[in-house]
């Protein structure tokens, strides 16, 4: 009996045990199959298609380990292969130092599991995330006795293969980014302001900055004592963007260097732009002894504010944007820019958002500018862009330059000798002397004492094929035939002599077209006198209108 019991009793205790060790199995079976592999899925492909930034990416591996795998405690480190420098990323719960982590589980390899003194199982393990500089550690830790089957094991190393290759591209785009920052800077000039007063540029890339893009500012001290304040913005983004935008600074900075006035040196980077099929838009303002004056290629318009702190929008007459439409015509606004005030220029960027309306916008930026207690042109611009939001979530590029003008640059007073009027801009002083002279029926031409034209008429771009911009600045001898540039140049001596209204010749003159024939003309001069200069208006009429002109031997 007692043996018979004794057996009993030992058949019951390992009937006992096998029941603990089947109900074990069933039971870890049921956890190594809880794994929400939908959330698993979403992670996977929101790893998968990130272009986010370190942080972000970190964020979504611990938070779908805590909520996919039930994982208490995770973490993410990025550290040097040498096992120094590291940095926690992203942590979910609560994480041990990286530097107490034991050195095995810092090395490149494939995933480690264990148990601490508690029995909770520990995951580690570490990979390179870029170009084997930056090893990163990924730390994942389940509750005491919790069984890691095979699911659960192959999910966490699913995440951390996706998040790997997240980490590294977030790596590449923030490398790209600093990049892209680093070249859009070198691009953009080192405003000089001089002693025409203060000055302050800021600048802010769209989204992560990789992708350099087509805003650029602009300060140019003109030989005739003018500061020309420039900003525009190339449209697209990229090399090609960065490049246009180089072509389109460089070459309108040679023109105001020039003297051309900032009406007919946007007309001329208007042929580039549509030479080179691109498109941007562009404000000026010119400030000099003859006043301040703002041009815009569909730019949106600056913004004063007084040392009261009123903010007022710039009353503006934009032209078409550059490179939209040929034969454009960029027409100049006086300003009444006062000692003190600063004039604010900047990008669509700062005022175009989606669902929103663009004068709204402007509207919001004037206010915000009227309320920013201070006009000093660094801390303005800097509370300007800072209404753009979050830089990393900007869609469009940002550029602000803020400018406060010394006394003199205002100051018709502080001039020394002559005034000296600048190419171009004789007849755009005034918005009606510019109506009448479009209004003329006749072809107009006005050049100065040596022969240079300084203003053509609509009319004169029908006539002999060649735009106003191409025109102004050069030689009137290029509308004369070869053969008679000896003689017209006699004529314009002998006429500066003793300038009165009056036709250039009793006989017809002749003129040279672009495409090489003859146009055969009555011309009538009229001298104007400004300021101790003298210009000549020539008023050309075809000898026989309407007639095709006939082809000229002498013509080259």
């Amino acid at each position: 009996m007692e043996d018979g019991a004794g057996r009993h009793r030992g058949a019951s205790s390992h009937h006992r045990g096998a029941l603990r060790v089947l109900a074990y199995v069933r039971a870890a079976l049921m956890r190594s199959s809880d794994v929400d592999w939908a959330g698993v899925v979403s992670a996977v492909g929101e790893l998968g298609t990130a272009d986010a930034d370190v942080a972000t990416v970190g964020s979504v591996l611990v938070t779908s380990c805590h909520r996919a795998l039930g994982a208490t405690a995770s973490a993410v480190w990025f550290g040097t292969p040498g096992g120094a420098d590291w940095q926690l990323v992203a942590s979910h719960g609560r994480v041990p130092n990286a530097a107490e982590l034991p050195a095995p589980w810092r090395r490149r390899g494939s995933l480690r599991c264990s148990r601490d003194a508690h029995g909770s199982p520990i995951c580690t393990t570490a990979s390179a995330a870029l170009d084997g500089q930056v090893v990163v550690t990924f730390w994942v830790r389940f509750a005491p006795h919790e069984y890691l089957g095979p699911q659960r094991v192959g999910a966490l190393d699913l995440l951390i293969a996706v998040g790997t290759g997240a980490l590294r591209r977030s790596q590449s785009s923030e490398h790209a980014r600093k990049a892209g920052v680093l070249l859009q800077r070198r691009l953009l000039p080192e405003v000089q302001p001089g002693d025409s007063g203060e000055a302050a540029t800021r600048y802010a890339p769209a989204g992560d900055g990789s992708q350099v893009g087509g805003d650029w500012y602009d300060i140019v001290h003109t030989h005739d004592q003018r500061t020309v304040l420039v900003l525009g913005d190339v449209a697209g983004h990229g090399i090609e963007a960065a490049v246009q935008m180089t072509q389109f600074r460089t070459v309108l900075h040679s023109h105001l260097l020039e003297g051309l006035p900032a009406t007919i040196a946007l007309a001329r980077l208007n042929d580039l732009a549509l030479d080179r099929d691109g498109f941007a838009t562009c404000c000026c303002i010119e400030m000099g002894p003859q006043g301040t004056v703002v041009t815009s290629a569909g730019h949106p318009p600056p913004i004063v504010v007084g040392p009261n702190n009123h903010a007022a929008l710039c009353t503006i007459q934009p032209g078409p944007p550059l490179g939209a439409i040929p034969h454009a015509t960029y027409p100049a606004q006086r300003s009444d820019l006062q000692p003190g005030d600063t004039v604010v220029l900047y990008s669509d960027g700062l005022v175009e958002r989606p669902g929103t309306i663009v004068t709204d916008e402007i509207e919001r930026l004037r206010r915000a500018a009227a309320n920013a207690v201070t006009n000093d042109p660094s801390e303005l611009a800097d509370h300007l862009v800072g209404l753009a939001g979050p830089l990393p979530r900007l869609r469009d590029d940002v550029a602000v330059l803020a400018f406060r003008p010394v006394l003199g640059v205002l100051d018709p007073t502080t001039r020394s000798g002559p005034a000296s009027v600048p190419i171009g801009q004789l007849p755009l002083s005034d918005d009606l002397i510019w109506q009448l002279i479009e209004a003329t029926p006749d072809a107009l031409i006005v050049t100065d004492t040596v022969g240079t034209i300084v203003l053509a008429n609509q009319r004169i771009e029908t006539l002999f094929g060649y735009s106003r911009s191409e025109l102004i600045g050069t030689p009137i001898d290029r509308l004369v035939p070869e053969d008679l540039r000896t003689r017209h140049a006699e004529h314009r001596q002998r006429y500066l002599e003793e300038p009165t209204i009056r036709p250039m010749s009793n006989r017809e003159l002749h003129g040279r077209h672009r495409d090489g024939t003859t146009i055969v003309a009555e011309v009538t001069l009229s001298p104007v006198h400004v300021d101790h200069h003298t210009y000549v208006i020539a008023t050309i009429r075809p000898r026989t209108p309407g007639a095709s002109p006939t082809r000229s031997t002498s013509a080259p």
